[in-house]
């Protein structure tokens, strides 16, 4: 008979093993910080395998071995309603609602039954079944893959009201990744290609609304800092935001957006005949304190270069920008900027390309 002390000390044991003792959890990725999720699954197996490879001819092949063991492996933790599993088994399914699919049978045995698991339709009825599953867990993938089937598929009745839900229901549940997809479809969803009002009508669950647009756009940008900020300020720029256009170059780490913010400066731009967003004083010195870092550089950096293109500003005006900026009507070309705004910078001679 155990005494108190020994039963005392084998729990304690227990307590210490435990955790040894049990499955060990993975996240579930790209879960936001206020959805974290986990799976009991080892995802080394389902992050390396492949059910479909594709021929010399590009034909798609399913490895109907591989789908079969895939399926097995998931089946368990469909069970103990594992998240994750339940996400890759609707997955699974959603990538076989396509009937170009070729099912290679090589290595499997000729009495096994494959006739459910190649069925276009099951497979369709399984994903979305699957995939609303898992979504009630909040799966943000699954979330996002709702979205997308709503929106667009070729399969499945599209629903704007419901692809809305799920978009937005996106934004929430996602990391930034996700998150940045999904920002992205609003910016395209509520910016006008040109300028129209009203409803979008592609997805007339919304209305054009260009704050709205480019404030997703922005978002879009700030979750991937290493895109081109250049396409960010054209979008502005589009829409006749020219002073947020001027802030995005400026934010930029590549001098020739900076260049590029000195010189719409020092052009401005016209809307409907009226010059806007000019300032010569501010676009020179921006310029000019871009060549004065840019000369500390080992061998000047690009100094040289900021220096020709500042002097182009001077002496080709009239010939490259004129037209553009639409200042160039008149018999007489107004002079840009001087030779004293060019300052030490000046180049005599300087040929225009």
């Amino acid at each position: 008979m155990k005494t108190p002390q020994t039963s005392w000390k084998m729990s304690f044991l227990f307590l210490l093993l435990t955790p040894f003792l049990t499955t060990a959890q993975t996240a579930v990725p790209n879960q936001s910080d206020n959805y974290p999720l986990y799976t009991d699954l080892d995802t080394t197996y389902f992050n390396n395998v492949q059910i479909t490879t594709r021929d010399k001819d590009w034909n798609m092949n399913v490895n109907v071995k591989t789908l079969l063991e895939y399926k097995q492996r998931l089946e368990p933790f469909l069970e103990k309603n594992d998240p994750w599993a339940i996400y890759l088994y609707a997955e699974c399914h959603c990538h076989l609602v396509n009937t170009e699919f070729n099912y290679n049978t090589a290595d499997l045995d000729k009495d096994v039954d494959i006739s459910t698991d190649t069925s276009y339709l099951l497979n369709q009825k399984k994903c979305l079944k699957y995939l609303q599953r898992a979504d009630g867990m909040n799966v943000a993938w699954a979330t996002w893959i709702l979205y997308n089937e709503y929106r667009m598929s070729d399969w499945l009745t599209n629903n704007d009201k419901v692809a809305w839900h799920y978009l937005q229901k996106t934004v929430k549940s996602g990391d930034h990744k996700l998150k940045a997809f999904a920002y992205a479809q609003l910016s395209n969803l509520y910016l006008p290609n040109n300028n129209e009002a009203g409803k979008n009508p592609d997805f007339p669950v919304v209305h054009y609304d260009i704050d709205k647009g480019l404030h997703y756009n922005m978002l879009y940008y700030e979750l991937n800092p290493n895109k081109d900020m250049k396409v960010l300020a054209e979008q502005y720029r589009k829409y006749g935001r020219f002073d947020e256009a001027i802030d995005i170059y400026l934010r930029s780490k590549d001098w020739r957006m900076h260049y590029a913010a000195g010189a719409a400066l020092i052009l401005g731009y016209f809307v409907k005949d009226e010059l806007v967003t000019q300032d010569k004083k501010r676009g020179l010195g921006i310029i000019h304190n871009l060549i004065k870092q840019e000369s500390t550089k080992p061998n000047g950096g690009q100094s040289a270069r900021m220096i020709s293109l500042l002097n182009r500003l001077h002496y080709c005006y009239c010939d490259e920008f004129s037209d553009l900026y639409g200042s160039g009507e008149s018999e007489e070309c107004p002079e840009l900027i001087s030779k004293e705004d060019v300052g030490k910078y000046y180049i005599e001679n300087f040929n225009c390309p």
